[in-house]
């Protein structure tokens, strides 16, 4: 009989006490990856590349509402996105588009969330395992206060 084994970063499993929501990194809708990416027409239909789709209930639990600047981090690293609250994604699942690092306002993209992990079969990236906590920004000088 074949049973579903979640992978190792999963909200099925213990880690999800830490982070308890998986990150879908999708892909652009107007380049692939880096390529035309350069092009400042191109860059202009990618206006919406720095959202994080989430759910109302996640939203809701934490706080958060649609166009609120959000932290999203785990273990590896984080990034600050705008929330986009319109329940297009499952509770328990955010999703943010895949940007190259160098025209990230921060120079960081969600490959910094990911793990160098290999798949069991095929050693291939596991970087659609990926499980992230998100939580309202707070900049630096705010949180002294």
């Amino acid at each position: 009989m074949v049973q579903f084994k979640p992978p190792d970063e999963s909200r099925h499993k213990i880690q999800a006490k830490s982070f308890s929501l998986e990150l879908l990194a999708r892909k652009s809708d107007n380049f692939l990856n880096s390529t035309f990416s350069n092009l400042p027409s191109v860059q202009e239909m990618e206006d919406e590349s720095g959202l994080l789709e989430m759910s109302t209930a996640d939203a809701e639990v934490r706080g958060i509402n649609d166009g609120d600047k959000v932290r999203v981090f785990n273990h590896r690293g984080e990034l600050h996105l705008k929330a986009k609250v319109n329940g297009a994604v499952q509770a328990g699942v955010v999703c943010a588009r895949l940007r190259w690092a160098k025209h990230s306002p921060e120079h960081r993209n969600v490959n910094v969330l990911t793990s160098e992990k290999l798949t069991d079969m095929g050693n291939s990236a596991t970087f659609y395992s990926v499980l992230v906590e998100v939580e309202l920004f707070q900049s630096p000088l705010s949180r002294g206060n």
